[in-house]
């Protein structure tokens, strides 16, 4: 080892490198090299340097031991150093140079620094560098996008929002994503709920028909009457009207049954008569089995004093009977 080279971590021993040259002849016994004059020579020296032996580039990995812990070679004063005790071992030690390297000749206010137990003070501090904005006037937020009209950001509840959300530390661009996201589903929300409506109202509009038959549109007009005889003056027909309409009930199945009765009461007093027609007047099928009921009950008492008139009432029975099952169908 004595006459070995360290490189890094690559040491080479003896006889690994170029051939060594032999060694030089001893000295005379003056122990000069001057050997002119009378003093005489010397006896040569008779030693002789062993050759090398190696090959050129030749050399032998030195491998650490497991466990060996590279601070034990530091002098005391670096042992107890903050990068010593941060880096446990040479390669986290490495890492961290080429970090260090890395940030020298940065501005310093691009360098930001996480202290333990950070406070509220600190973490804004820390935020503040990282891009989010100081003041809250610079806060700035755009409308969500096809969601402008259901969430308005110049509003003073959607203002109060924002101030906690730039008070909470939360980036511009973070709180944008949120209220974004927000809006889409308000829109989504909105439009389920319309639709939801658009498909009640047709189920209520089936059911009336099919309860009505050939009488749904006269019994429509019924109910809009009782509307216009009830609500008043024309501001408190529209009201009225309105506020029913804002309900949903403007399709409801028993309101609109009730109202429809209401006017055609109110018309029979109108006209001083029963408001009925005959077998072409529009009718509901229960109206139009009720009806040959009546007729068939009567053509039965009259068939034994007027058996003619029985049969005419019996045939317009019949035909009241017909047209329940077909509106029932």
């Amino acid at each position: 080892m004595a006459n070995s080279e360290e490189r890094g971590m690559i040491i080479r021993y003896e006889g690994e490198g170029n051939g060594g040259a032999g060694g030089d002849g001893g000295a005379g016994s003056t122990g000069s090299l001057l050997t002119g004059g009378d003093g005489g020579t010397g006896s040569p020296g008779a030693g002789t340097g062993n050759p090398g032996s190696g090959e050129q580039n030749g050399g032998e990995v030195f491998k650490l031991p497991d466990g060996w812990d590279y601070r034990t070679a530091l002098p005391p004063e670096l042992k107890e150093s903050p990068s010593a005790k941060k880096y446990a071992n040479i390669e986290e030690l490495v890492r961290g140079f080429d970090n260090a390297q890395q940030l020298i000749g940065k501005p310093t206010e691009r360098l930001v620094e996480i202290p333990p137990n950070i406070d509220d003070a600190g973490r804004m501090a820390v935020l503040e560098k990282m891009g989010h904005p100081k003041n809250f006037a610079d806060y700035k937020i755009e409308a969500p996008k096809g969601a402008e009209q259901v969430l308005k950001i110049d509003s003073p509840n959607f203002k109060a929002l924002a101030e906690v959300a730039h008070k909470a530390g939360v980036h511009p661009t973070q709180f944008q994503g949120i209220i974004d996201t927000f809006g889409q589903q308000i829109v989504a929300g909105q439009k389920e709920m319309a639709d939801a409506e658009i498909q009640r109202n047709a189920d209520n509009v089936t059911a009336l028909k099919t309860k009505w038959g050939e009488a749904f549109d006269s019994k429509v007009s019924a109910a809009n009457t009782a509307i216009d005889k009830l609500g008043g003056d024309k501001a408190g027909v529209d009201a009225l009207r309105e506020s029913i309409n804002r309900s949903g009930l403007g399709t409801d199945g028993p309101l609109l049954d009730m109202l429809s009765k209401v006017g055609e009461m109110l018309a029979e007093d109108a006209t001083g008569g029963d408001g009925g027609g005959g077998i072409t007047a529009p009718m509901t099928p229960s109206a139009a089995k009720d009806e040959g009921t009546r007729i068939l009950q009567e053509a039965i008492g009259l068939m034994g004093t007027n058996p003619i008139k029985a049969r005419e009432l019996n045939l317009k029975a019949q035909e009241f009977f017909a047209k329940a099952e077909k509106r029932a169908r």
